[in-house]
């Protein structure tokens, strides 16, 4: 009996952490903002435009986030 309800548990966990994140999605928006507003934003390195921006972000990675701004 303890076989049973340990393997419907196990297979309890794997079938719903696996469908969190397909419910959840693989990526997450982030909002960006500067004072004063309009510099550059580099991406590992890659331009991807000027603040105020948003960015869907892939889980799980690290980035790196610079803002450029002259003066």
């Amino acid at each position: 009996m303890t076989n049973l309800v340990t393997t419907f548990l196990l297979i309890s966990i794997i079938y719903f952490s696996g469908c969190a994140t397909i419910f959840s999605g693989g990526s997450e928006d982030v909002s960006l903002e500067s004072d004063p507003p309009k510099a550059k934003v580099l991406l590992n390195g890659s331009n991807m435009g000027k603040t105020p921006l948003t960015l869907s972000l892939k889980k799980g990675k690290s980035y790196l986030i610079e803002f450029v701004k002259e003066g």
